[in-house]
């Protein structure tokens, strides 16, 4: 069972516009599992907590029982078409139900540098004020934003009639818990433009999703990326009537407009350093 719990590698199938694939990945145990395990193997369980434990014992044993007979850990219909499919069972779903948080804990959002944690200090080290000339690869990093959303709402959304900016989290119907919104409401500390402090917020909700292994989000982690980087690098951008505008350059409002066919853009640092640093007059 510590094998299974600490060291597999659960699998989750995913349906995609090609077919079908696996996103493959080692678990990594929430804080109330290492938590309880660490007292079990010192011996420090009260009574409570031991039920607590028997009820976890109970779960991943049979889990992996299951996998170890070829079921895999999530049926492969439990995602599709953008939503969540309930009445599909995998390992995870056939198994005796896990127990809530370790009994008297209250456990904060990050002490396993969690996604969560890491997109929260990467917005509270952005230099605000660092936002002067206009540079080549802005552009870029807007572009592969937008084109990343594109492909993210082909999944989510029936029509073309789509904004550039949108939370991935609302799309996709997930139910973020109340503090956790508060949290990303709150993350920019500066006087910044409404589209950049939605976009934060956006992308530090995203983050706290991909936490809770959502299928669809693991898939899209890196959906905000491009235009985080860009706020790092300098760049900002804003709407000015029926555009998204980054220094000189717009792009439409309605990103339904701009093609799929779009290649990926390479936003490595040090691609777009060379690429700036070939521009400078």
């Amino acid at each position: 069972m510590k094998t299974h719990v600490i060291l597999t590698e659960h699998m989750n199938l995913v349906d995609t516009v090609n077919g079908k694939y696996y996103y493959k990945g080692y678990f990594v145990p929430d804080i109330d599992i290492a938590y309880g395990w660490e007292k079990a193997l010192k011996g420090e369980l009260s009574a409570e907590e031991k039920t607590w434990f028997r009820q976890l014992a109970d779960h991943e044993l049979a889990e992996s029982k299951m996998m170890q007979e070829g079921l895999p850990y999530r049926d492969i219909n439990y995602f599709k078409d953008g939503t969540i499919n309930e009445s599909t069972k995998g390992a995870h779903e056939l198994a005796p139900p896990q127990p809530g948080g370790f009994p008297g804990q209250n456990f904060e959002v990050g002490k396993l540098n969690s996604n969560f944690e890491q997109a929260r200090e990467r917005i509270k080290n952005i230099n605000w004020e660092n936002n002067g000339m206009d540079k080549p690869s802005y552009a870029i990093l807007v572009t592969e934003f937008i084109r990343r959303g594109n492909i993210f709402l082909d999944f989510n959304s029936k029509d073309d009639n789509r904004r550039a900016v949108f939370n991935a989290a609302e799309i996709i119907n997930f139910d973020t818990p109340a503090h956790i919104k508060e949290e990303c409401n709150g993350v920019v500390n500066a006087n910044v433009d409404w589209v950049t402090e939605y976009l934060c917020a956006f992308y530090l909700e995203w983050a706290y999703v991909v936490d809770k292994q959502v299928p669809i989000a693991l898939k899209f982690h890196d959906l905000y990326d491009p235009i985080i980087k860009l706020f790092e690098r300098g760049g900002r951008i804003s709407y000015h009537h029926n555009e998204l505008v980054c220094g000189k350059h717009a792009w439409p409002r309605n990103s339904g407009k701009i093609t799929r066919e779009l290649p990926p853009q390479d936003i490595r640092d040090k691609v777009l350093d060379a690429l700036d640093d070939e521009n400078i007059e």
